[in-house]
């Protein structure tokens, strides 16, 4: 009896030392209290027991844990639904660069230009001797021309030709001389060649050298004089002609605007031949100048016109000399420019 008395108490002492259970731990049926069972590890230290605030009952519950805001990025579009959520731009990514090719003209801009025109001067030509007027000539010259120009070269082709009033001095063998009036014919040609100089300078002037070449007939036919035959001769003539000059640059912005073009040269080397006993002279080198006026459209042009000419007197041969001359024409100029 002794010994089941022994084992039952060292069976509930060794019950008592195990660990807590949730089933050893129980509220109190009173509201106001809660509290652990006694049934516990005498080891471990005193759990915290927490009072409710009794004023206030049934207790408050908890507030509600609301979900965290979302980012920028995560919010989706809803319809008829106004926010106040501006969306921020990606951030910045440079991008690679990429060379846009842009052509690029040269300085002498290229220009592929063709001009047909005709010119209407009024002519002078005279020639002196020993300072007093030996040959008169005045009258109308008909001109129609071709020009092209190719970038910085230009190309120039004339034809003209008319018949002029002629008034001169005969001379007699026995000393004795008389005014001649008659008349004489113009045919003839030329051509120019032109470099331009186009710099890069926003004055609106261009710059050119260049050469040319003019050669034409001149005849005198037969005259009467006082019952007596006068023989007409016939002379022809060639000469050579560089030349500098300026002229204002084309707007293509404006659809008409004036403009200019002048030149001067030397006429530097002259061949004359007459028929009277197919003699040929030298004229002296001289000089030449030109001057254009005027206004032109993007076809079409009008303008004022200037040139002169002069050779000094030449050496004598076979019994002939060609006096100092003047070739002065003015006139009007048009055409069409394509």
């Amino acid at each position: 009896m002794i010994n089941r008395r022994c084992i039952l108490v060292i069976v509930l002492v060794a019950i008592g030392r195990l660990p807590a259970r949730a089933a050893d731990v129980a509220p109190s049926n009173r509201p106001n209290e809660l509290y652990a069972s006694a049934l516990r590890d005498s080891d471990a230290p005193p759990a915290a027991v927490t009072s409710p605030d009794v004023s206030v009952w049934p207790p408050k519950p908890p507030d509600p844990v609301l979900p965290s805001q979302p980012t920028l990025t995560a919010q989706l579009y809803q319809p008829n639904v106004q926010s106040n959520i501006v969306q921020m731009p990606p951030p910045y990514q440079p991008q690679p660069q990429v060379a846009s090719v842009i052509p690029v003209l040269p300085a002498g801009v290229r220009l592929v230009e063709s001009t047909w025109y005709t010119r209407f001067d009024y002519m002078h030509w005279n020639e002196r001797l020993d300072g007093a007027n030996f040959v008169t000539e005045n009258g109308p010259l008909f001109t129609i021309g071709y020009q092209r120009r190719v970038g910085q070269e230009r190309f120039r082709a004339e034809l003209f030709g008319s018949q002029v009033s002629y008034a001169s001095t005969v001379f007699f063998n026995d000393g004795s001389s008389q005014p001649l009036n008659s008349t004489t014919d113009y045919l003839g040609g030329r051509a120019e060649y032109d470099y331009l100089f186009d710099p890069e300078w926003p004055a609106p002037i261009v710059f050119f050298g260049g050469i040319g070449s003019r050669f034409w007939i001149r005849n005198l036919p037969d005259s009467v004089l006082d019952g007596e035959t006068i023989r007409g001769y016939q002379e022809t003539w060639w000469t050579i002609y560089p030349y500098l000059g300026m002229e204002t640059r084309r707007d293509e912005s404006r659809d008409v605007e004036f403009y200019g073009r002048g030149r001067i040269g030397l006429v530097a080397v002259t061949y004359e031949h007459l028929t009277l006993d197919e003699t040929t002279l030298f004229p002296g080198p001289g000089v030449t100048g030109q001057m254009e006026l005027g206004v032109r459209g993007e076809f079409l042009f009008l303008a004022g016109y200037f040139e002169a000419f002069t050779w000094r007197q030449s050496g004598e041969s076979r019994g002939f000399m060609q006096p100092s001359s003047l070739l002065v024409t003015v006139g009007l100029k048009t055409g069409i420019t394509f």
